[in-house]
């Protein structure tokens, strides 16, 4: 109901809003729930990289590099027909380029 003043209306507005606010906080919280998640995968990744490189021979690290990188091909051929932005793509290629490096 819509009185002649605009009270009706503003209220509604304003509830509106108040709607909208409530669901952009849970979409934070949420973000920053997923963001955390992601890094503590990182951290525990890198983590186990750190620990077994160092371990793997020569002959070793030439193989994980051949098996990382037909993986590497895998995975991109699996999202060839999925459009994916273009930091996606960077921060793959980068991420892998990193790992080979840590390999030689």
């Amino acid at each position: 109901m819509q009185e002649t003043n605009g009270v009706a209306t503003d209220r509604r507005e304003a509830s509106e809003d108040e709607g909208l606010l409530e669901k952009m906080q849970k979409l934070a919280v949420s973000s920053s729930k997923a963001a955390s998640r992601f890094g503590a995968e990182l951290v525990a990744q890198y983590s186990f990289i750190d620990a077994v490189l160092p371990t793997l021979n020569a002959a070793q690290r030439r193989e994980v590099a051949r098996a990382f990188r037909a993986e590497i091909e895998k995975a991109m051929a699996r999202t060839d027909d999925i459009p994916m932005p273009p930091e996606y793509h960077a921060a793959l290629l980068s991420r892998v380029n990193d790992l080979l490096k840590w390999l030689e």
